[in-house]
């Protein structure tokens, strides 16, 4: 086991994650498609992984981090295999989370850019916009409806299952923007961009991403405070205790108040998922359900539009892994982000990383970005953009 500056990048991790996210926007279109036993928007996981695989062979060097990840992988793994949990949901979050494991070892060194990457993601992105056009335009069907004034509408997807996805493989984009007028000081280009993009979100009918859009770019006013503000969030485990305190919250108010229909559906079902949990055995709430799924007396509920999900990134993680768990990702997040504003020193690459810790935080709200590598990898991209320079 070495430290992170003892192993050298050569290229391969770079190309293998750059590569497989930069298809990420084009292989998602295939959502409804399978190759043999993969689902089509799976494939470019074994070939990331393969790459993470011929590194650690290489390089002959693995990190305490990594090895811990590992042993702490295994020791859930065996719970969940014991109490017979949701293996899918154990696998997406260390798919998501290994590139992170391996943050220090993206540098500049690599003859993969920034500016190839950007080029590459924006072109395989290019089709999503096209179908975006023509879902507003009536010419391609909607895969996500939603109600206004009790009329079923369809919402502009991008030909992906839901507008999530689309505003997920948007976020760098944006951020990139920022970065033009943050960094590159080329304020022009870069205010015509995230103005752009963000009349796309607002056209999307997204809300989520359309406030933290509006927020970053407010941000950029406020730059010192807000990377204090962000750093320290971290730095003090301020979101871990949020994710704690909110979960309890909404135990309080579902025992107080019953199911409270807000949020379209979200907060009746973080009522319903906090009582289960809370009143779920002490190895439970320390350790986690295993799964995230509320009894079957909840099937018939109208405020319960969903029995298997969350819909907040804290809560599932919580459900799932128990506190003991949540604190450990609390932890390696903390990780992540201070070591990511640690690497620079003028403010405008940190609220660059700034602005993606706040669309994150925004978006995990109603969303669990960490159990799907093509919604966290994207949102997160800039985190290992900014190790190019």
């Amino acid at each position: 086991m070495h430290a992170d500056n003892e192993i050298r990048n050569n290229g391969i991790l770079d190309q293998t994650f750059f590569g497989s996210l930069i298809f990420l926007p084009l292989v998602s279109l295939f959502w409804q498609e399978s190759l043999w036993v993969i689902k089509f928007n799976w494939i470019v996981y074994p070939f990331f992984l393969a790459g993470v695989a011929v590194f650690v062979f290489i390089s002959k060097q693995v990190t305490i981090r990594v090895t811990w990840f590992g042993l702490v992988f295994l020791v859930y793994g065996m719970i969940f295999i014991t109490q017979k949990g949701d293996i899918e949901s154990l696998g997406r979050i260390a798919i998501s989370v290994i590139p992170f494991l391996f943050l220090p070892n993206f540098d500049k060194s690599s003859s993969f850019t920034r500016k190839n990457f950007l080029l590459l993601y924006t072109a395989f992105f290019v089709p999503a916009l096209y179908v975006t056009y023509l879902q507003y335009t009536g010419q391609s069907p909607y895969y996500e409806f939603d109600y206004v004034n009790g009329e079923r509408v369809g919402r502009l997807s991008g030909g992906y299952s839901k507008p999530t996805n689309f505003v997920a493989f948007l976020a760098p984009l944006y951020v990139f923007g920022i970065y033009l007028v943050v960094v590159k000081k080329r304020k022009l280009e870069g205010w015509l961009m995230t103005g752009s993009l963000l009349l796309l979100a607002y056209l999307v009918g997204h809300r989520t991403s359309f406030v933290a859009f509006g927020i970053m770019a407010t941000a950029v006013f406020a730059g010192r405070y807000i990377n204090t503000a962000i750093y320290h969030y971290y730095k003090y485990y301020g979101h871990f205790i949020v994710g704690i305190v909110s979960f309890v919250a909404f135990y309080i108010l579902k025992a107080k108040f019953g199911l409270l229909d807000y949020i379209r559906g979200r907060v009746p079902m973080w009522q319903a998922h906090a009582e289960a949990f809370f009143e779920s055995d002490f190895a439970s709430v320390l350790f986690g359900k295993q799964r995230v799924k509320l009894g079957d007396e909840h099937l018939t509920n109208v405020l319960i539009s969903s029995i298997d999900e969350a819909h907040n990134n804290s809560f599932r993680t919580i459900v799932l892994f128990g506190i003991v768990g949540f604190y450990l990702y609390a932890a390696f997040m903390r990780w992540v982000v201070l070591s990511s504003y640690d690497r620079h020193e003028d403010s405008g690459r940190k609220l660059v990383i700034s602005c993606t810790l706040i669309f994150f935080i925004l978006y995990s709200i109603t969303n669990e970005p960490f159990y799907y590598a093509s919604v966290a990898w994207p949102i997160l991209a800039w985190l290992f953009l900014l190790r190019k320079e």
